[in-house]
């Protein structure tokens, strides 16, 4: 599927530029009427492509699908609104107009996104993705965080993952039901566009409960009694080679010492899109050359606090692409992230993870995220070999992967920080810590940490494969 996408944008750039000069009315083809240095064509929408492009959800579930237009300069643009929607067998799935899949009854089928062209006269865009509904039931329910810390009036999203018996993990925080051990510490929202957001009421802790087909899950919130003192961005002043990313965070400095990450309470913006546009999540895109200042501000109860920095985008060449890890050997069954790395003339190393697509020749054995905000994220499906490849800009780069059936055959666990108390009337289990753990597989050893109870880690087998 990917190398005939690459295929259909490569012929249709070609048909263009064979027409290029034959006349014309502006209306964003290259034509004798523009194309030339004083006068750009506009740019015209070449590709449309569905993430996930291969997804499975379990019967009577959800999932949020997105739609992302290219255009003739290189330039992408989010138009999961504006596209319509469709699967072919309505029995078995279907697709709301904003995207978002619902899973019907059991089987295999093609969800469809139509793009509606933006030329007179052309032909509309589409672009198809599989989808397998599955009865599959459901072995292990995690929330995250494990452990969270917010202010009185500050607000923290968890998110629910489900793992089922055929081996296939997804997000289900919007099937979920919500709910907090103590309502007079936190409360926590079941509407639909804000599920799984719990906002601190009072100083505490208490537990967040999640609930999914017979079975819960929970996590830890804590609301602390301090005020706040500043909002400080981080990383600052960097300089970024046009067309890669970079994550900003965002971090709440209190009146005791102490800070909090408050990223994802934060909202984002650039002063001048056109050169660096980042969303909401803090993930910033360099897009042309220039300078422009990066802008984080928290709001909530009376509170407003913003902090900002600046960004470079500038013109360093790209000279290679790495994929990590170069070997890797996985059990059947663990997930874990891949990630490219991009080398630039300038001496910089980037990670470009999110700004790659990532493929797999056996996708029966490893099955991984293309492109977006998950992707290199990858499942070790099936025994069997893979090789993985990324592709960025104008390179390639590629690394094996071999799936085994090794399993789990001891448990060693050790601290890794110390615990903290700060609200003395409500300690912090043991349990609540975060660890490190140290599976011993036959004949693989994997580390991976958590915020969260040992069994629901294992169970739910979230192990780093790096």
């Amino acid at each position: 599927m990917l190398i005939f996408k690459q295929l259909q944008r490569l012929l249709m750039l070609f048909t263009l530029l064979v027409i290029a000069g034959c006349g014309g009315d502006d209306d964003g083809f290259p034509t004798g009427a523009c194309g030339g240095p004083d006068n750009p064509c506009p740019a015209y929408a070449m590709a449309l492509d569905i993430t996930p492009e291969l997804n499975t959800l379990a019967l009577n579930t959800s999932d949020n699908y997105s739609a992302i237009v290219t255009y003739s300069d290189g330039t992408s643009k989010d138009v999961t609104q504006a596209v319509t929607w469709s699967t072919a067998e309505q029995q078995i799935a279907t697709v709301s107009q904003g995207g978002i899949a619902s899973a019907l009854g059991g089987g295999q089928t093609q969800v469809m996104a139509t793009f509606a062209s933006e030329l007179q006269g052309g032909e509309p865009l589409t672009d198809i993705a599989t989808l397998i509904v599955t009865d599959a039931p459901l072995t292990h329910l995690s929330v995250r965080p494990g452990q969270a810390e917010i202010l009185v009036g500050l607000t923290q999203a968890y998110s629910a993952l489900a793992s089922f018996s055929d081996g296939h993990q997804q997000d289900v925080t919007n099937d979920v039901k919500w709910g907090v051990m103590h309502s007079a510490i936190a409360g926590i929202s079941n509407e639909v566009n804000s599920k799984g957001v719990a906002t601190g009421l009072n100083q505490g802790v208490t537990q967040v409960s999640a609930s999914f087909k017979q079975q819960s899950a929970l996590a830890s919130l804590v609301v602390l009694d301090a005020q706040p003192a500043a909002l400080i961005i981080f990383p600052l002043d960097q300089a970024l080679p046009r067309g890669t990313s970079l994550q900003y965070q965002a971090y709440l400095q209190l009146d005791d010492g102490n800070s909090i990450d408050v990223t994802a309470q934060s909202t984002w913006q650039t002063a001048t899109p056109e050169i660096a546009s980042i969303d909401s999540k803090a993930f910033l895109t360099g897009n042309e050359l220039g300078i422009t200042n990066v802008n984080a501000t928290l709001n909530y109860a009376d509170v407003s606090l913003n902090d900002s920095t600046s960004v470079n985008v500038i013109a360093a060449q790209l000279e290679d692409l790495v994929v990590t890890p170069t070997e890797g050997v996985y059990p059947k069954g663990t997930m874990g992230t891949y990630q490219a790395s991009a080398y630039f003339s300038d001496g910089q190393v980037i990670d470009v993870t999110r700004n790659a697509t990532w493929s797999t020749s056996n996708q029966a054995v490893i099955i991984i995220t293309q492109t977006g905000a998950s992707a290199g994220n990858a499942l070790a499906a099936e025994v069997g070999e893979a090789r993985v490849t990324a592709s960025y800009d104008s390179l390639t780069a590629s690394a094996d992967a071999k799936v085994t059936d090794a399993v789990v055959i001891e448990l060693n666990i050790s601290p890794m920080i110390k615990l903290f108390q700060r609200v003395s009337s409500n300690p912090i289990k043991p349990s609540q810590a975060s660890l490190i753990i140290q599976v011993k597989m036959s004949p693989l050893k994997l580390v991976g940490q958590a915020q969260s109870l040992i069994l629901p880690l294992l169970m739910s087998r979230e192990l780093l494969i790096r």
